[in-house]
């Protein structure tokens, strides 16, 4: 069990804008989702038998690396 499922997140917009601007391509949609969404809550679902990848139960059309989510105090 990852340490986020089922745990309320944010993305972690700035760390990944950051470390995607320096990359020759990248996915425009990716990058409006994460701009839409920098400021909301989803709850995390741990992807599969991947201990540290998730997609969101509100919206599952990206994947998200651990260290990209913020963990949101209850």
């Amino acid at each position: 069990m990852g340490k986020f499922d089922n745990k309320k997140v944010k993305i972690n917009a700035e760390k990944i804008i950051d470390r995607m601007s320096d990359k020759e391509y990248y996915n425009l949609n990716y990058l409006d989702f994460i701009e839409i969404n920098k400021d909301k809550i989803f709850t995390a679902i741990r992807e599969g038998k991947y201990a540290t990848l998730y997609t969101f139960q509100e919206d599952a059309t990206w994947l998200f690396f651990e260290d990209d989510l913020i963990l949101v105090e209850d």
